[in-house]
């Protein structure tokens, strides 16, 4: 009975570094991990949030198209705080 536990112990540890082996093989083989190791970095453009400084990526930016510029924000407060603070400059 001994035997059989300690075999069945032996066969999963075996299938797990079996598993762990097949996933590293795996990995090494995708695009992403052949350019770390190349050491190319995506770039992700930035901008900077006028009103509280946050550095937030431009595709996830909330806009407000003020003329022939186009500020960028991290969130709905920012944005309605920057657009009272133009309302209130132009009175």
């Amino acid at each position: 009975m001994i035997g059989w536990v300690l075999r069945a112990i032996l066969f999963l540890i075996v299938l797990r570094l079996v598993f762990r082996f097949i996933a590293s093989v795996m990995e090494g083989m995708s695009p992403a991990s052949s350019q770390q190791k190349a050491g190319k970095k995506k770039s992700v453009p930035l901008v900077k949030d006028p009103v509280c400084g946050t550095y937030v990526v431009r595709e996830r930016a909330l806009t407000l198209d003020a003329g022939k510029q186009t500020q960028y924000f991290c969130s709905e407060r920012c944005r309605d705080e920057y657009t009272r603070g133009v309302r209130a400059i132009a009175r």
